[in-house]
């Protein structure tokens, strides 16, 4: 992507997060917006094409089920059948939730090395290359304890997705 739209077309730059000023400023979001285009592709395409994979899979199976060919053969309209009781599809998704936001954590260590943002993974990268021991261990806890938010989210989005889950 960086050779086709930044180096080949120039339609983008090529990495960095702001334009070069002389007053040392910071120009405003909407001049920056070119800057986000290109990571923020490339570190969403990967998880989209996964959960895409995986809701389509999910809502197959739930189609077929009984509950839902009872819903359509009541005279339930297609849309309400699909929006309230086809939600239970999501389910399978808020399980790959949790584990996601450490995978992003990781992509982003690689997105922003390759595109020169400053962020968490570019700094994690830097200090295993450096061999700073206590940055490594702090980043690896912030990973740790991202994981376990994310493993919490997904038990609190299973009880707003089906509200027959409740935890006692």
């Amino acid at each position: 992507m960086l050779l086709v739209f930044g180096s080949w077309l120039g339609w983008l730059p090529m990495g960095g997060r702001t334009e070069m000023t002389l007053t040392g400023g910071v120009p405003p979001i909407w001049e920056r917006w070119r800057f986000l285009i290109l990571p923020t592709f490339v570190l969403a395409t990967g998880t989209i094409a996964i959960y895409s994979r995986y809701m389509r899979a999910s809502m197959l199976d739930v189609m077929t089920q009984d509950y839902m060919r009872t819903a359509l053969s009541k005279g339930l309209s297609g849309r309400h059948v699909w929006f309230k009781h086809g939600t239970n599809a999501l389910i399978p998704l808020a399980t790959f939730l949790g584990p996601q936001i450490t995978g992003l954590l990781s992509g982003a260590a690689i997105t922003e090395t390759i595109f020169s943002w400053p962020g968490l993974g570019r700094f994690a990268v830097q200090a295993v290359i450096a061999q700073d021991y206590p940055i490594v261990m702090t980043v690896v806890i912030v990973g740790a304890v991202a994981t376990m938010f994310g493993y919490i989210l997904s038990d609190v989005l299973y009880a707003v997705i089906d509200p027959r889950i409740r935890f006692d």
